[in-house]
């Protein structure tokens, strides 16, 4: 045997030295039976066949490499390396020149999904599966898949889009589905991995109430979601929502909401990012509170009508903030978040004014080797409206925060207001606000795999609750289950996610 491999390559060496074989940069073949036809400019390769070129390696039981178009064929089942995804299949055509191929019957893991399908045409950026099916859960019997006539898979961007699907509980077809959208980016994912159940929620505004929501995809710079429910204090709901990313500094969302008590309403936001990006730190036991990047600046414009804020209905006509960030500096340097903006607010039933101002706050962070953090902080906090009125209210706090296990995180607060002056004349503003020192308490745990939040805030003139929230999260085999109750503000949420 070692004998034949040997003469294979010196045969294949002498070849690939003629103009007409010309060899790719690092491409090699290996088999137990090699035959070659010079003159067909062929070679096939049977038994233990491997194939090596650049990011891929291909292996087979029978291939046939066309020398003068560097294109190789497969079919009789293969399994290949490419671009970081092990596909395996019946059969498979890649073009090595263009670095791309097509392939039938395939199966393959990507992240923390299985994908199948009839047909695959892939390239180094997308794989698109016709007749493909699609799950996260990994029981041999998986407890729920979706499948789609056409799935685009986008590699380096994390991203998978089907198209004409329906979503599978055990083994039943539950919901049709026009658009599919999967985001494997956990940053983005908890906002864009939409399950086919609607969201279950009661607040005083709505009522009871249900809302289901489906996505829609256009391109990777624009997607979003349109939704239908039912409010006991609104009627029938309806919503349209998009992402839109103009650049990797320019992004925003569109938002149009419509129910018979409200009539329309939604808005416009746009974020312009410039300056060093950082990365958000945070515990990595309670990641799935959400993991975020920033940029050292961030301006924000808002256009909005009739929105609910604090159970008000809000214009901004429009309003501008500029925020500037610090970088997770070490403890010896001090924090800082700046943010100015102002612009035209109108609130329904109300008044409408001009708002300008801004927010500084200062901190620097102290870390013990006992998993203990001190932090202490100075805010100036001062807002002016166009009617001659002002609120200006600078505190000073102090958050102190314990890990004491790698599942449990316990922080306390307290905030004082050094000085208050004026008023705001918006009620949305003043929900649920006394200007009086506060305490707040929160505790993070992690029980198997339930996680869990509560946060609580406390007015410590008459030891009352401003806010009291618990938030669960359920990380079943196949599904997330996640709800939040806000005892104080009576509102309640059920969703669930994959």
């Amino acid at each position: 045997m070692s004998k034949l491999r040997h003469s294979f390559f010196l045969l294949f060496a002498i070849l690939l030295s003629t103009s007409a074989y010309c060899k790719p940069e690092g491409f090699s073949i290996n088999a137990d039976k090699v035959s070659v036809e010079k003159d067909k400019y062929r070679i096939e390769a049977e038994g233990n066949a491997v194939v090596k070129h650049k990011n891929i390696t291909l292996f087979a039981n029978h291939l046939i490499y066309d020398t003068s178009k560097e294109v190789f064929d497969a079919d009789r089942g293969f399994k290949m390396l490419f671009q970081g995804v092990s596909i395996e299949g019946v059969s498979v055509n890649f073009q090595v020149k263009k670095n791309e191929g097509t392939a039938d019957n395939i199966a393959f893991d990507y992240q923390n999904a299985r994908i199948k399908g009839e047909r695959i045409v892939f390239n180094q950026n997308e794989m698109h599966i016709k007749n493909a099916s699609f799950t996260t859960c990994d029981n041999p019997k998986p407890h729920y898949k979706v499948s789609a006539s056409d799935l685009h898979l986008y590699i380096k961007d994390l991203w998978l889009v089907g198209y004409w699907g329906l979503f599978w509980l055990g083994g039943i077809p539950i919901v049709p589905m026009p658009t599919y959208l999967y985001d494997f980016n956990p940053a983005r994912a908890e906002n864009n991995n939409l399950a086919p159940f609607p969201e279950i929620g009661s607040n005083n505004d709505m009522g009871n109430y249900v809302n289901e929501k489906l996505s829609w995809y256009l391109n990777r710079q624009f997607y979003g979601n349109y939704s239908f429910g039912y409010s006991a204090n609104k009627g029938l709901l309806g919503g349209f929502f998009s992402n839109y990313t103009l650049n990797n500094e320019n992004r925003g969302d569109f938002r149009l909401n419509i129910n018979p008590k409200d009539g329309f309403f939604g808005g416009i936001k746009h974020i312009g990012e410039f300056g060093n990006k950082y990365i958000a730190q945070q515990n990595s036991s309670f990641s799935f509170l959400s993991a975020n990047t920033f940029s050292q600046f961030e301006l924000e414009t808002n256009l909005t009508s009739k929105e609910r804020i604090n159970y008000q209905q809000v214009s901004m006509l429009p309003y501008l903030v500029l925020r500037l960030k610090s970088s997770n500096q070490p403890n010896n340097y001090l924090q800082y978040n700046v943010e100015i903006g102002g612009g035209d607010i109108k609130e329904e039933g109300n008044t409408r004014l001009n708002k300008w101002g801004g927010k500084i706050k200062v901190s620097k962070l102290f870390e013990e080797n006992n998993n203990v953090s001190i932090s202490p902080y100075l805010i100036w906090d001062s807002y002016y409206y166009s009617n001659g009125t002002s609120w200006v209210k600078p505190a000073a706090g102090l958050n102190v925060g314990k890990i004491i296990s790698p599942d449990l995180f316990f922080e306390m607060g307290y905030q004082h207001y050094l000085s208050m002056s004026g008023t705001s004349p918006f009620i949305y503003e003043l929900y649920r606000y006394r200007p009086v020192d506060t305490l707040s308490a929160n505790i993070k745990f992690k029980i198997g795999e339930t996680n869990a939040k509560i946060a609580s805030i406390y007015f410590l003139d008459n030891y009352s609750p401003e806010d009291i929230d618990y938030s669960v999260f359920f990380r079943l085999h196949c599904y997330n289950l996640g709800m939040t109750y806000r005892s104080m503000r009576n509102e309640f949420t059920f969703g669930v996610s994959l």
